[in-house]
């Protein structure tokens, strides 16, 4: 079974979790990845089992857990095919390398759209509230204008508000935009944006998840969703956010990940907005303020250097 399908097939085996898999894959478990049959996947989980700790729970997978995670995988292999997906592992050229610095990285990845774009050379993140503000968001397409004429594709969750705006003025000003999303490919989030996704695909943007196309959004997706924003981009740039916003969380994780954080900062008052977040991440998460895309640009272009 080759490396993709075998990753899918082990994250569907009931006791087997994604922080134990990824130790599997950074000990180098898949070089023996040449079965007969579900008894040699089992002798091969228990094999590996001995050097892990107590709480390895090869011991306690039955051969009955195996079958159950093999039709599973079958299903969302034909999902994939039935929605013009493609799905990707860590072993595949195509894995974005940003996400191999990452401890926490994707497993797998499904992808929807020109997949060359996962190592494209240089990445920014738009994101913000989903109730923009005009007068912001009339910034924010200006900077994603200029973002994408000095040559970044550009990234978000595919959100209402900022988001949406970013991919509007990347298609605007014929760039390129990744998408990640919080569920998997058939109940794209929010709904109204389906009807988006074939025009955007003709366009030669690119649809990713970390989940299978059947996969419902979660509360917690969101959260993980917001992360890989962060590790696939050079930085992440926040328009507008409160402080309790599902945004934080993507800037948050610029820290973890080593990112610079970009935050607008008007210099005069908008009214109706929400900028008490971006207030917090410039005072206590070190972010960098910013009025317009040069600013960022010019601060990017030192931090490559």
């Amino acid at each position: 079974m080759e490396n993709t399908k075998f990753l899918i097939f082990l994250q569907n085996v009931k006791g087997l979790g994604s922080s134990t898999l990824r130790v599997l894959i950074k000990r180098g478990a898949f070089k023996d990845n040449n079965f007969k049959d579900l008894n040699d996947v089992l002798s091969w989980l228990n094999k590996w089992g001995e050097y892990f700790p107590k709480q390895w729970p090869a011991d306690k997978i039955t051969l009955q857990d195996l079958e159950k995670a093999n039709l599973v995988r079958q299903k969302i292999e034909r999902d994939v095919k039935m929605c013009g997906a493609k799905a990707i592992c860590y072993f595949d050229d195509e894995y974005p390398k940003r996400f191999k610095r990452m401890n926490d990285f994707p497993i797998v990845l499904y992808c929807l759209g020109d997949t060359s774009l996962l190592n494209f050379e240089k990445t920014i993140a738009v994101i913000g509230t989903r109730e923009a503000n005009t007068q912001i968001g009339s910034v924010n397409l200006g900077v994603t204008e200029s973002l994408v004429k000095n040559g970044y594709v550009t990234v978000s969750g595919f959100a209402k508000g900022h988001d949406l705006l970013c991919f509007d003025a990347t298609n605007l000003y014929q760039g390129k935009h990744i998408a990640i999303l919080p569920s998997g490919f058939n109940h794209i989030y929010p709904e109204e944006h389906k009807e988006i996704v074939p025009r955007a695909l003709n366009r030669g943007h690119l649809f990713i998840s970390e989940y299978p196309p059947a996969s419902k959004p979660e509360k917690f997706t969101f959260v993980e969703r917001d992360r890989l924003q962060t590790a696939l981009s050079d930085g992440v740039v926040v328009m507008e956010t409160s402080s309790n916003g599902g945004t934080m969380h993507a800037a948050r994780a610029t820290k973890k990940y080593h990112k610079p954080l970009f935050v607008f900062s008007p210099r005069y008052e908008i009214k109706e907005c929400k900028l008490d977040g971006n207030k917090v991440l410039v005072e206590k998460w070190g972010g960098i303020s910013f009025t317009g895309a040069t600013e960022i640009i010019e601060n990017l272009q030192k931090h490559q250097n």
